[in-house]
């Protein structure tokens, strides 16, 4: 199957090498369009993203998605999406923007390519040298700024309205305030040191019980994507359940309780 996409792939550069020079900006502006729709999967998850296919403004596009995710093996779905490369008898640079969606149709259903840089420089490669990469990669790199920075203030906005929970459980209770005494009187440098040795989900599910100060210190000592990360996970878990709660604080206290016994942190 391989030798069949090669087949494909040397057809395209072949045409492309022919194409009118004022088309290629189309060329550029189809990568571009499937980098944000990868970054769409990273962002927001498969859901997100099969939407989006489903919303492209290719025919062409959303024809090959179908063939990928129908049930078809993938040695069928390969013969299936280049026999519709041939006989479409694309010429110019609409050969290229073809090869580069059957690409993408198998990239995207993957479930093992969880992450998008080398699909960027895969996309890139197939732009001819010089001024189109250049501005391939000054897009990419805006576009994906952009998609973050929408992101973050999506996800603050949800994290905003989460209504807390207040425990009546008097056990529940001793943890949580244990946990917030022993982070507010943590450095920064200690707080940063525990959260290495957190997953996400407890590290989010800890954020659910804890009072805002502590909450928002516990964020500022995140990473910026993981901070968006367990903001995200924290609505996700919302309302929190008693049980869980309780096993993440728990966790925390334990962690905490084994870093301070070994030295790597000091509660002041």
């Amino acid at each position: 199957m391989k030798k069949i996409l090669d087949d494909v792939r040397r057809d395209a550069i072949k045409k492309l090498k022919a194409a009118n020079t004022e088309d290629l900006h189309l060329l550029t502006d189809t990568a571009v369009y499937i980098y944000s729709l990868v970054k769409t999967r990273d962002l927001y998850g498969l859901s997100a993203m099969e939407q989006a296919v489903k919303d492209s403004p290719s025919e062409f596009f959303r024809s090959v998605c179908t063939f990928i995710s129908d049930p078809y093996d993938l040695d069928d779905a390969i013969e299936l999406v280049t026999n519709e490369y041939w006989s479409r008898d694309l010429q110019g640079v609409q050969a290229m923007t073809a090869y580069i969606y059957i690409r993408a149709a198998l990239y995207i259903s993957d479930p093992e390519h969880l992450l998008s840089d080398g699909f960027r420089y895969l996309l890139q490669s197939l732009l001819p040298p010089g001024s189109l990469r250049r501005e391939f990669k000054e897009l990419t790199e805006r576009t994906y700024r952009e998609m973050e920075s929408r992101h973050e203030k999506e996800v603050s906005e949800s994290f905003s309205h989460i209504i807390w929970p207040v425990f009546q459980d008097e056990e529940i209770l001793e943890n949580v305030h244990a946990l917030e005494w022993v982070l507010g009187r943590l450095p920064d440098r200690d707080v940063q040191r525990l959260l290495r040795d957190m997953d996400m989900n407890t590290v989010s599910a800890c954020i659910c019980a804890l009072g805002e100060d502590v909450r928002d210190r516990v964020i500022r000592n995140l990473s910026r994507r993981s901070g968006t990360t367990a903001k995200e996970t924290a609505v996700q878990l919302h309302p929190i359940s008693k049980k869980t709660a309780s096993q993440s604080i728990s966790n925390m206290l334990l962690v905490l309780g084994r870093l301070e016994a070994s030295g790597e942190i000091r509660i002041l």
